[in-house]
């Protein structure tokens, strides 16, 4: 796994970090990689609804594309 340090932190900053992680009974290196996790997670969700969101504004704009898998088989069959 890979590791990452971050220098020059307020020092009320990782204070608070200290103290939430103290709450949550767990490290402060452990809360920091929920915290990281969680982060990510949650921007790759608002990612996601943002993709799904268009892609049902363009279905509905031009409605589902047909199947054309069988024309497709059709169309091989012919030429071989």
């Amino acid at each position: 796994m890979a590791e990452i340090r971050v220098r020059n932190l307020p020092d009320w900053l990782v204070e608070w970090y200290k103290d939430s992680a103290e709450q949550q009974g767990t490290t402060l290196e452990g809360y920091m990689r929920q915290m990281l996790h969680q982060l990510a997670l949650s921007q790759q969700s608002a990612f996601a609804a943002e993709l799904q969101q268009g892609l049902d504004q363009l279905a509905q704009k031009y409605s589902a594309m047909p199947d054309s898998t069988s024309l497709i088989r059709e169309m091989r069959d012919e030429r071989g």
